[in-house]
């Protein structure tokens, strides 16, 4: 079983997903539990796993109506997650991040299943601190981020196994041309100017649902960077919307516009767009 709720965990989830379900000699059965109002879901079933809701919300917020509900929801989710451990019954909860994991972990505690936390960063969240008290072991990226969790095991709960990587993003890396030439034409993009150069590609991304400030400031930055750069930018779902109302106030020359492709979120295109990046 599985939890996450920050969206870009997701391909990292699904790289042990696929790392697992390709070495281990029995048949592994995942579950992904997720928020219910989250866009994980969709991403999660387009990789042919199975999703589970859960009530949850954020309880480090300053508005404190909003803490008293999340609590409930908190509390909920606590109670949807025993029910499915029940219905489930896992052998290890797998937990990638996100305040969607507190209940599942709670729960699987309570329940004596066995929680390994993955942590992709150096230093952990509020979260995954809190959390890492509950859990069994605690993957890390970098040896560093091990003295979080009272150094390697056995003394400690960490052990270091590194980031990692879906197989169809290493294949992608092989050949950054040819990843070019996939993501033109997957995505109906012209990469190529009129005199058939190839500027530099620029991605920008920042997660799943978006970063309002990247976001922003990838905008305001257009006028220097299509001069020189092609820019893939991967605005998220969430401030698509701004997007639109942004470009019917600030229209951009035509030999500028044709270098900007905006996109709400790329799916199985990521990996050759990380690839063909410059």
């Amino acid at each position: 079983m599985g939890a996450s709720a920050a969206v870009p965990t997701a391909p990292r989830a699904a790289a042990v997903h696929e790392d697992l379900a390709g070495s281990s000699p029995v048949a592994v059965d995942l579950l992904w539990v997720g928020s219910y109002d989250g866009m994980e879901k969709g991403l999660v079933e387009r990789a042919g796993i199975a999703f589970a809701g859960i009530s949850t919300g954020q309880l480090r917020v300053a508005n404190p109506v909003k803490v008293a509900r999340n609590v409930g929801r908190m509390s909920a989710g606590v109670r949807q997650s025993l029910a499915i451990v029940e219905r489930f019954r896992p052998d290890v909860c797998f937990v990638t991040g996100g305040y969607v994991c507190g209940p599942v972990v709670v729960a699987c505690a309570m329940r004596k299943v066995p929680v390994l936390i993955y942590l992709p960063d150096m230093s952990p969240g509020y979260a995954i601190r809190w959390l890492s008290k509950l859990a069994t072991r605690v993957a890390v990226s970098f040896p560093e981020a091990a003295g979080w969790f009272g150094g390697l095991a056995p003394a400690g709960k960490a052990v270091v196994t590194g980031y990692p990587v879906r197989s169809e993003l290493v294949a992608a890396a092989q050949d950054r041309r040819q990843a070019r030439q996939r993501l033109a034409a997957e995505l109906s993009l012209d990469l190529t100017e009129p005199d058939g150069t190839a500027l530099p590609l620029l991605l920008v991304w920042g997660g799943s649902s978006g970063a309002r400030v990247i976001n922003q400031a990838t905008w305001a930055s257009l006028p220097e960077l299509l001069p020189a750069a092609q820019v893939l930018h991967v605005v998220g779902t969430r401030d698509w919307p701004l997007y639109e109302a942004w470009q019917a106030g600030h229209p951009l020359p035509d030999a500028l516009q044709r270098r900007y492709h905006p996109v709400a979120y790329l799916h199985e295109a990521m990996p050759l767009a990380l690839a063909a990046a410059d």
